[in-house]
Formats: structure tokens, sequence, C-alpha cells
């Protein structure tokens, strides 16, 4: 039991020392505002829970999410879990639409299988969100009472980004290769650190001592 805890343990640091790497990688967080200027799409690196702390990820969120405060509500929960579970029952790009119509995909960096860390791309709409959808929006919310306040979200939720699907997708391939860029370069760098097995050197073939007997023929 305390060898598979200690391993369980060995592997929970390895995990986490993995992710604050490419967190503090300068070519990560570079290609990752590039990416954003580029697109206009969100994106940020996570945790394999998806786990959104503001200490525990980098990159760049919807305004309209940040705006209204969804991080840790149960609009943004309910897409969190449902990601979760795809990517549990596959490790491949998994996308969802959230209760405020955004799209969302989570793109996962696994290096021999393990999950260390996940890019998520998009907040984006597919379809141009209306009047109707701001409206059950905010009864989802339970927002009411300042309404400056919600005339500036209203004003950021129609505003929002929409990228219909033949186009996200090719952008969701891209990311999907780069990840798998950084995957490999990973992988690389800690074989390269890993230390060498010394190669035993075969015993030197000694020749066989005395003469082989040969069958000699007699004349008859």
């Amino acid at each position: 039991m305390n060898t598979v805890s200690s391993t369980g343990t060995r592997r929970r640091e390895q995990d986490r020392a993995t992710l604050s790497t490419l967190r503090q990688d300068p070519r990560v967080r570079e290609w990752m505002s590039i990416f954003h200027k580029a697109t206009g799409l969100a994106i940020r690196l996570v945790a394999p829970d998806l786990e959104i702390d503001s200490a525990q990820w980098c990159g760049h969120e919807n305004r309209f999410c940040h705006d209204a405060g969804l991080k840790g509500s149960t609009i943004c929960c309910q897409a969190r879990e449902l990601l979760q579970r795809k990517l549990r029952s596959r490790l491949v790009p998994q996308q969802v639409v959230c209760g405020s119509g955004l799209t969302e995909v989570a793109i996962p960096l696994t290096i021999g299988g393990r999950h260390y860390a996940t890019f998520l791309v998009g907040q984006v709409f597919c379809q141009k969100p209306d009047a109707r959808s701001w409206a059950r929006l905010t009864s989802l919310m339970g927002e009411d009472g300042d309404e400056h306040r919600l005339a500036r979200l209203r004003g950021a939720y129609l505003a929002g980004r929409v990228l219909p699907e033949e186009i996200l997708q090719p952008l969701v391939h891209m990311v999907t290769l780069h990840v798998c860029r950084v995957a490999n370069d990973l992988r690389q760098n800690a074989a390269a650190r890993r230390p060498k097995r010394r190669q035993r050197l075969k015993p030197a073939q000694q020749p066989k001592s005395g003469k082989s007997k040969r069958s000699v023929k007699t004349p008859m």
C-alpha cells in the first residue's frame, strides 16, 4: 500500500511540475497570445481537471464571460463537467456548447497516454446571438436589479464573436497540431535529461583450448 501511495504521489508531483513548466514556458505563452490576437478566440492553459483558478491558469478569456463573472458559475461548471466526462471517455479534442450558447473545445496534452494539461479554445458563438437568447440567458443567470450592468452585459453578449463551425474546426485542428508539437518537445527534453544506462560489455570470446578432433581415414 505504501509503495502504491508513494508512486501515486510521485506521479501527481510530476504532473504538477509538467504543467508548471508549460505555464512558465515563454514560447507557449507567446504562441497563445499570437493565436488570440490573430483569431480573437479565447485560449487558456489549465490543469487536466479543467479547474480554472486565477492563480492556476494562463491565457485569454472571453470578454462577456469575464464581465459577467461566469467563471465558477453554474453555467460554466456544467460545461466543464460535460467536457471532463468526454475527456475521461476519450482523450481527443472534445467540444461543448455552454448555457450561454458559447462553443468551447478542450484539447488534451498527453505524453505516453498520460493527461498532463488541457488547452481550452473557443468561448465563441457558432450562431449569432439575439434578444431571445439573451432573455433565456438572463433567466438562467438570475440577473436583475442593476440596469446599467445589465445593459453593459447585454452589449458585450450581443457583440460576441461569431465563428461558423466550418471556420472554427480548422482553427481547432491548428491548435491540436501545436499541442502535439509541445508534447513532443516535452518528451524529447525528458528523454535528454534521463540518465543513460550503462551497457554491459560482453566478455571477449576465448578461443577453445585444444585442437578439434578430426576423423582421419587410414589408407586401405
